[in-house]
């Protein structure tokens, strides 16, 4: 691999971690908006979308960075 190709690849990749990692620092900020957005809705909304109040509360307590 001859030099121009070797700066480039070091690049590419480095460029590469940065994405995956504003990508994820993004998902980690919609989960947490969506988990919010959850426990705030009524016990009815919740009964409308198959929801209860248990399983709301099971999945707004967990970390962001868990699916």
């Amino acid at each position: 691999m001859n030099r121009i190709a070797a700066v480039y690849a070091t690049h590419a990749h480095q460029a590469s971690f940065l994405q995956r990692s504003i990508d994820r620092i993004l998902c980690w900020q919609q989960r947490l908006s969506q988990r919010h957005q959850l426990g705030q809705l009524s016990d009815s909304m919740l009964s409308d979308i198959g929801l209860s109040r248990a399983d709301v509360d099971m999945e707004v307590s967990k970390p962001f960075w868990r699916s």
